[in-house]
This record gives structure tokens, C-alpha cells and sequence, in this order.
């Protein structure tokens, strides 16, 4: 679907902690996780569009750690989050990277890995006290000999959220017991988030996502037009019957939030062929506007004026006339002068604002483009 036509795909995993969401969405060496599994089939499918379609793969990796969000590939000190009507949702000096091949990503994504925040506790000894936000942006441009011109952009996110606990369980205290509070917190969010938007009401009453970091992240994720996949992660034990529950009653409550998804092609029918056609015959027009004034001009100038002929004295009233002709001619001359250049100033005019409202839809279809980068493209800038 993401090589196809929609803007957002989504897959998060959703569990207690030690449930195993961390190790389905990264996996090890040995048996890789839907991250490495995803990219490495993404760059396949790119490697076999490359002769039809320009492909551009860039991607962002992100933690959201006590409520603050930190790049996992460049230290740059806290992330800001906000939210533009065209734009969307964003998050601001976030770093965006392009890579080559999926082992340069497979590294950048382990890199990433390793600058995460983890701690251990006495249910999970590598337990992942962070939302980690893996993002994998797309640009496809495709060109065919109708000169029809049609951009895809889109964006894959992979989440892995941090597991909710109980303080009796963990038995944590001090900074573990206050991550676990912030945590607990931001999945409770999100849980509200997903009640409301499951409530066959939910269209009418206000959707909480700026609760919590976590949940205005996800506010295209769960409310736009987005294909969105929930890994319920739970554990056989027993002694979890209560967070196994809260899990499956989140996954059950979020299979109740629908949407009419929408295509995301972004159609440059420019029809190029017309618009080149339509400049050819409008600077030919005034091609041929100029040369028949500059014609005209010739003639007037080589056209001899015929002296009155008459055998008889000419008196003053036929002076006058011929007189007042000659003026009337002059004047008729200078008007259809006068009306040539109107005629071709006109045309002029009609080609420069023809050319004008071209690049408008030129700028028009940039900028869309660019107001998808700067949010899921911002590569495109850099």
C-alpha cells in the first residue's frame, strides 16, 4: 500500500512490559524484527519500480523519553512538536537522513538502537523506558510519454512503545518510579485517544491528543487518513491476567476506528504538450503582429503622396480640403498604428500571464510537495 497510493502506514506495538513488543518490532541478528523485515522488503520493491519511477528514501528516528523528544542519530538537544493545518503534525530540528542502500539504514536504525534510553527492572532486565519512532519517508515521481507528471509521497512509521507497569511489580523508586509514572501516563493518553475515536460518537466530541507528546505524534496516525496496524503484545503468564487484559480491550477498541482511506497521488496534469502548444502559437501570433506593423510602416514610408492633378487654379476651400484630408489620412494611419501595437502589447500581455499562471501551478504543486516534506519529506530541502 505505501508503494502504491497512501500517505500514511503505520505498525505499533502495544503491551505490558516484558511482553515482547521490542523484540517483534526490532528482533536480533538472528531473527529480525518487523523493522528490519519491512525495510530491507521497502528497498526491494523500490529496486523494481527504479526503471519506471524515481524513488527517494529518506528517515528520522526518535524517542520520546519522560515527555521529551530526543533525535536517536543526531544529539541536538530536545525536539519541539507542532502542528500546522496544511502541514500537519512535525517535529522541528529533527534530522532527516537519506540512505543508499538498506544496510546503511540497517546501520543508522542499529545506531539508533543503541542510543536509546533503557533501563532494567525487576520484570524486564532490558526493559525500554522510550517511545522509539522510526519514520521512513517516500518519494516517487513517475513520468510517462503523455508528459503526465504524478508524485507520491509517503510516509511508514514504526513504533515501538514503551511497555505499561505496575509500581508493585517493578518494584521501582525514585527516577524508575517516576519514568514509570510517565510512561504509564502517555499510554493512558493514548487509550483515551483511542476510546474517543472508537466511540461511534467520537465525531462529535473532542479527541484528546495533546494530552501527552505520545498521542499528538500519533494524531495523523490515528486520526488521518492513514492505514494503521496495532501488535498486541502479551505475555502466557498468568501473573500479567490484568495488563493481558487492558491490552486485548485496547487492541479490540482500536479495531472499531475506521476510515475511508484516500490517494495521495498528487496529479501534475499540466498537460505540458497543450501549454507548449498554446506559448508556440501565441509567440508566433505576435511574430506576425510585429512584422505586418513593421510592413506597413515600410509602405507608408516608400508610398509617394500624388500632387492634385487639375488644369483649372486651385482655390483656397480645395486647398483646405486637401488640406484636411491629408490630416484625416495621417490621423487614420497613426490610429491603425496605434491599434497594431495595442494589438500586440495585448498579446504580449495574454503570453506573460499565460506563462505566470503556469509556474503558479508549478509553485502550487511544489509547494505541496514541499508542505509534505518539511512534515514527512524534509530531505527534499537539504
Amino acid at each position: 500500500m505505501l508503494m502504491d497510493s497512501l500517505l500514511l502506514c503505520t505498525v505499533f506495538a502495544y503491551g505490558a512490559t516484558g511482553a515482547g513488543k521490542t523484540h517483534t518490532m526490532m528482533g536480533t541478528k538472528d531473527e529480525p524484527g518487523l523493522m528490519c523485515l519491512t525495510l530491507e522488503e521497502l528497498f526491494q520493491c523500490v529496486e523494481q519500480r527504479q526503471g519506471d519511477k524515481s524513488c527517494t528514501i529518506a528517515m528520522s528516528y526518535l524517542e520520546v523519553y519522560n515527555e521529551q523528544l530526543s533525535d536517536l542519530l543526531v544529539s541536538n538537544g530536545p525536539l519541539t512538536v507542532y502542528e500546522d493545518p496544511q502541514k500537519g503534525v512535525g517535529v522541528k530540528n529533527l534530522s532527516i537522513h537519506k540512505p543508499k542502500s538498506v544496510e546503511e539504514l540497517l546501520q543508522m536504525l542499529e545506531k539508533g538502537n543503541q542510543n536509546r534510553t533503557q533501563h532494567p527492572t525487576d520484570t524486564n532486565a532490558s526493559s525500554s523506558r522510550s517511545h522509539a519512532l522510526l519514520q521512513i519517508y517516500l518519494k516517487q515521481e513517475e513520468h510517462d510519454p503523455s508528459l503526465k507528471h504524478n508524485v507520491l509521497i509517503s510516509k511508514l512509521s514504526l513504533i515501538d512503545l514503551a511497555g505499561s507497569e505496575r509500581a508493585l511489580d517493578t518494584k521501582n523508586s525514585g527516577q524508575r518510579m517516576r519514568e514509570g509514572a510517565t510512561i504509564n501516563c502517555s499510554l493512558l493518553a493514548l487509550g483515551n485517544c483511542i476510546n474517543a475515536l472508537a466511540d461511534s460518537k467520537s465525531k462529535k466530541q473532542h479527541i484528546p491528543y495533546r494530552n501527552s507528546k505520545l498521542t499528538r505524534l500519533l494524531k495523523d496516525t490515528l486520526g488521518g487518513n492513514c492505514q494503521t496496524i496495532m501488535v498486541a503484545a502479551i505475555s502466557p503468564s498468568s501473573a500479567s491476567y490484568e495488563e493481558t487484559y487492558n491490552t486485548l480491550n485496547y487492541a479490540s477498541r482500536a479495531k472499531d476506528i475506521k476510515y475511508m482511506l484516500k490517494s495521495n497521488v498528487l496529479h501534475s496534469e499540466k498537460h505540458i504538450g497543450r501549454y507548449f502548444k498554446a506559448y508556440k502559437d501565441l509567440k508566433e501570433e505576435v511574430a506576425a503582429l510585429k512584422e505586418k506593423l513593421s510592413s506597413y510602416k515600410v509602405e507608408r514610408e516608400m508610398e509617394p503622396i500624388q500632387p492634385s492633378v487639375t488644369n483649372e487654379p486651385c482655390s483656397a476651400q480645395t486647398l483646405q480640403l486637401q488640406k484636411t484630408m491629408q490630416n484625416l489620412f495621417k490621423q487614420r494611419c497613426s490610429l491603425h498604428r496605434d491599434r497594431l501595437h495595442a494589438q500586440t502589447r495585448l498579446k504580449e500581455m495574454e503570453l506573460r500571464a499565460y506563462l505566470r499562471e503556469r509556474d503558479q501551478e508549478r509553485i502550487r504543486i511544489f509547494c505541496s510537495e514541499e508542505s509534505l516534506d518539511k512534515v514527512t519529506f524534509g530531505f527534499c530541502s537539504k
